[in-house]
């Protein structure tokens, strides 16, 4: 069993030693209980073991007998764990194929400390923000709901998309789900609602002031989000509107492949990208106040 002491549990699964050793001073310098891994096969061993007790998850992507990829897939069916993945390699690819398994970050080696601490911080939070599910706080019914940009209903809305995709997913396809729509609503919520940006963004999380000042901002906001599902056949539409200006949404749309790989890892003002590379396609209208995600699925149930 691991102690309550309010520190963060986090499993580190490594094969490096030197590496596994830096990270852990890193972890352990900030507050952090570390679980040591050597491989995936023993990393798994240990998740399963102490995996209601771990806040988060730190791997290589290549390790013998189980790889990080298969580490994050396994942690999408299962805890669904904030998860950050490390490589050696510069390769778009494993980006990409990370997402799919609902991994928070990835960061190229070498690391240091401030920022692999920054990424497992600003995982943590986003997989909070995404993961809260409130049942029975917001009805269920109907196609359409319209919320105040307000932080406390922004988490909760999750319930209600949840209920209309519940039966489409298996449990962990809908995970995955939720959490890259959840990236979007949020997009309506900072940018749409609040007009917070992405260099300020960047700021209040590195001053630790990032949630303070949402809430402070979102108590004087009179605006409103809606959410709008549908469902044709096996294609499933979920439309989410602000009241707020607008961006220049075309600008994250047509990155190059150089740029779109760079922009992946960085740790805030990527959500779209992320999303490009999950939804079948996003179409934005209105000024990018509007925008809609389409999703094939095939009823597994």
């Amino acid at each position: 069993m691991l102690v309550g002491d309010g520190k963060n549990n986090v499993l580190l699964v490594e094969d490096d030693a030197i590496w596994r050793t830096v990270a852990r001073v890193y972890l352990e310098r900030n507050n952090c209980r570390v679980i040591e891994s050597e491989d995936g096969r023993i990393g798994l061993e240990k998740y399963r073991r102490v995996g209601e007790e771990l806040h988060a998850v730190i791997a290589d992507v290549r390790m013998p007998h189980i790889t990080g990829h298969e580490l994050a897939r396994i942690n999408a069916a299962e805890h669904f764990l904030p998860f950050v993945l490390c490589t050696s390699f510069d390769d778009p690819v494993t980006v990409r194929e990370a997402f799919r398994h609902g991994v928070e970050d990835v960061m190229v080696k070498p690391i240091g400390e401030q920022q692999l601490i920054k990424a497992l911080k600003s995982a943590m939070l986003r997989r909070r923000y995404g993961a809260t599910l409130a049942e029975g706080v917001m009805e269920r019914a109907g196609s359409r709901i319209t919320i105040p940009a307000r932080l406390c209903d922004v988490m909760n809305v999750k319930a209600w998309l949840a209920g209309k995709v519940g039966q489409l997913f298996t449990s962990q396809e809908e995970r995955v789900y939720l959490q890259y729509a959840h990236e979007f609503i949020m997009n309506a919520y900072e940018h749409g609602s609040l007009g917070l940006h992405e260099a300020e963004k960047g700021r209040l999380m590195d001053e630790g002031t990032y949630e303070e000042e949402l809430i402070k901002r979102d108590a004087g906001c009179a605006l409103a989000i809606t959410l709008e599902f549908a469902k044709i056949d096996d294609l499933i539409m979920l439309t989410v509107s602000d009241s707020g200006p607008g961006f220049e949404y075309l600008r994250y749309m047509n990155f190059r492949p150089d740029q779109d790989f760079k922009r992946l890892l960085m740790l805030n003002g990527r959500g779209i990208l992320m999303g490009r590379h999950y939804f079948d396609h996003i179409r934005y209208e209105d000024r990018g106040t509007k925008v809609t995600l389409f999703k094939q699925v095939f009823n597994r149930h």
